[in-house]
């Protein structure tokens, strides 16, 4: 009764050990059907295993008789009679002398394992204490261990044995032809795939290399066949098919043998054909790629140049703007009397930094109309404003640029004085009008770089110009506002 001899702690230990010592046998038992083709290794494992289950459930039936009777209060008494069986594994080992069993070396059990099972026989029970506690114990671990090191021999084993039933069935079952001839050139082996090959080609019952050589041969004089020598092997291409044909040496058992290797590439080589007309397709339209980010590119740098060129001409319109302003200023005959004041005004305002159309920062549209507004006042040029509208950001960039040149078109061309600007909106549009007087009143507009520019970046910008001519010029800006959140909605 060595279980009302040990810790209750320990007792419940080797139960769950015995459960999962008694699992994992039955596991190495089914497995080995799997693993072993001999039918006398099989059954000589399944036993052997089978027994040590069938012991181990009997320890954890006694274990679990033993914890129920501790937890409820009453004795139980434990027949010692079922672990007789542990003599089994021994008389199983006495068996396998007398009529050997060959098994793979890494799966030979360990000839402890047949006899460690009888640490468990009942008289051990009276052996002085705690010795059958501890042979007991020994005894669980042992068969624990050995079950593990079973189950991770049949993992290695799976992994690294292939019988030869096995090899000769992968080399018979696989669509290449295999050809096997001694150093003599007498084939001694082919796979199905190699004669059905050759039959493809042409040539019937080959026993010897030099025979399968000279039908080749024959087969390509008469033109049937065309062959072509490559790197490592020969191409042969019949009327709709192409093969391929590899011959290699090698040594096994202190004697040279040829192999030849026999493959239908039909498939491949076609594949290989198209990919070849692919890459050409793709050749071509990566060249066309190349132009068209070629004419992108120059689009771009066209672009680029138009931007400079409007920045430029901004600031020379509007220098010549000033200088002209300052001229008549000097050459007033009824204001001859100039005093400091008014000439430092003129050189300052020549001097002054000029705005230039921006590239990246936005434009602030009320700052830059009170800087004209100050700048053509001191020049005497007045300029009125007007109303109030709310532009987006790209409008604003639009307009600041705007306003530099037709401001400077009105006081280079019209010789204007005063000048009106005025801002309007309503639920479907916001717009600005620039206003000042001609100097005759002909209806006829030339449309020169200053227009053009102004026209541009107002198109760019999402909007519309309409300009008319009288006695005054008038020239109006307008921003449809659905096709501008139209425009931020899409970017």
């Amino acid at each position: 009764m060595i279980w009302y001899e040990t810790p209750a702690t320990l007792g419940m230990a080797m139960f769950f050990v015995l459960l999962l010592t008694a699992a994992s046998q039955t596991i190495v038992a089914l497995e080995a059907g799997e693993l072993l083709r001999g039918k006398g290794a099989l059954r000589f494992i399944r036993l052997l295993y089978g027994l040590l289950a069938l012991i181990s459930v009997i320890l954890s039936l006694e274990g679990i008789t033993a914890i129920a009777s501790i937890e409820g209060g009453i004795y139980l008494p434990i027949p010692g009679l079922l672990r007789y069986f542990v003599i089994l594994p021994v008389l199983l080992f006495l068996c396998s002398i007398k009529r050997p069993v060959e098994l793979p070396k890494q799966l030979q059990p360990s000839v402890i394992t047949f006899f460690i099972p009888l640490l468990l026989l009942p008289p051990v029970d009276r052996l002085p204490r705690p010795l059958p506690v501890a042979f007991a114990v020994f005894a669980v671990v042992w068969l624990m261990l050995d079950t593990v090191r079973m189950l991770l021999s049949f993992r290695i084993y799976s992994r690294t044995q292939i019988t030869r039933g096995v090899m000769a069935h992968i080399i018979r079952g696989i669509n290449h032809g295999i050809c096997i001839a001694n150093r003599r050139g007498w084939i001694l082996e082919v796979n199905p795939a190699f004669i059905s090959l050759c039959e493809n080609l042409g040539i019937h019952k080959a026993e010897r290399i030099a025979e399968f050589d000279a039908a080749l041969r024959a087969l390509h004089d008469d033109g049937r066949l065309k062959t072509s020598e490559l790197e490592n092997g020969k191409s042969i291409r019949a009327e709709n098919a192409v093969y391929f044909l590899q011959r290699s040496s090698f040594k096994a058992a202190g004697k040279i043998f040829t192999q030849m290797s026999l493959s239908d590439v039909t498939v491949i080589t076609r594949a290989a054909s198209e990919l070849e007309h692919e890459n050409e397709r793709l050749a071509q339209n990566n060249q066309k790629l190349k132009s068209l980010i070629s004419d992108i590119e120059l689009e771009e740098t066209i672009r680029e140049r138009e931007r400079l060129c409007r920045a430029a001409h901004d600031l020379w319109s509007q220098r010549l703007a000033v200088a002209g302003l300052s001229i008549d200023i000097l050459l007033d005959r009824e204001n001859r009397q100039i005093n400091v004041d008014t000439l430092e005004e003129i050189i300052s305002a020549l001097k002054e930094p000029i705005m230039a159309e921006p590239a990246q920062t936005i434009c602030d549209l009320p700052e830059v109309l009170r800087w004209l507004t100050e700048m053509y006042g001191r020049l005497g040029v007045q300029i009125q404003i007007d109303g109030q509208a709310d532009f987006t950001e790209r409008e604003q960039e639009a307009l600041c640029a705007v306003f530099r040149e037709a401001l400077a078109n009105a006081v280079r061309h019209a010789y204007a004085r005063h000048i009106t600007v005025r801002f309007y909106e309503d639920s479907e549009k916001t717009g600005a009008v620039i206003l000042n007087d001609c100097l005759d009143d002909k209806p006829d507009i030339v449309e020169g770089r200053g227009l053009h520019d102004i026209k541009t970046r107002i198109y760019h910008a999402g909007g519309s110009i309409q300009y008319k001519k009288d006695t005054a010029f008038e020239l109006e800006i307008v921003f449809p506002k659905g096709m501008i959140k139209q425009e931020e909605v899409l970017a």
